[in-house]
């Protein structure tokens, strides 16, 4: 599970709600970037904090399965934090922008998009607000949540994040249906009617 959306949407916090509920049965890829460290995050929970130097040797090493260039820094998915969990039939859930949620979608058809937005652009001026962005970035940030909205169609499902509580039950009930899919079920468990 792909969660996408504009700066400010709470992808972070709707994320570890999921992880919250579920316990071990969905594992969040922690994705590498070179921008700085914010107040309170820490190195390899949050986000592996490297130079540019060691990012572009990543890319060159094909260490990531999806990276770009999002706000002016780089980001980028290590292909090696899906195999495990997908391997041993955990959900993998991943906080990536649109470009990264796409690529994703490319590369494992069956990956489920899910593109978070309040329901008012005031909502995502103060969110940003409050996070203490420059105001050069927070200007950045928000012109690119404009052209972020336009790629809404080509994810399957929106979740609108104005009340946590009901955006988190949107996502677990997501996730629970997703499961339930025939393709995904077949395949783990001794079905009966197959026998």
């Amino acid at each position: 599970m792909v969660l996408s959306g504009p700066s400010g949407a709470g992808k972070d916090t709707l994320a570890q709600e999921m992880i919250k509920h579920f316990g071990g049965i969905v594992e969040k890829v922690v994705t590498y970037t070179t921008r700085p460290k914010r107040p309170g995050e820490k190195n390899h929970h949050d986000y592996h904090f490297v130079s540019v130097k060691d990012f572009k040797a990543m890319v060159k090493s094909s260490f990531f399965l999806e990276w770009a260039r999002v706000h002016g820094h780089l980001y980028g998915s290590p292909w090696k934090s899906l195999d495990k969990p997908l391997q041993e039939g955990k959900a993998v859930l991943l906080v990536l922008d649109i470009q990264g949620g796409l690529v994703v979608k490319e590369k494992y058809p069956q990956a489920v998009l899910v593109f978070i937005l309040p329901s008012q652009w005031e909502i995502l001026q103060e969110r940003m607000r409050k996070r203490r962005l420059n105001k050069k970035e927070g200007a950045l940030r928000f012109r690119n949540a404009h052209q972020e909205v336009q790629a809404l169609p080509k994810y399957d499902y929106l979740v609108v994040n104005d009340d946590l509580t009901q955006a988190t039950q949107d996502l677990i009930g997501i996730l629970r249906a997703e499961y339930c899919k025939t393709f995904r079920r077949v395949n783990r468990l001794p079905l009966p009617i197959l026998k």
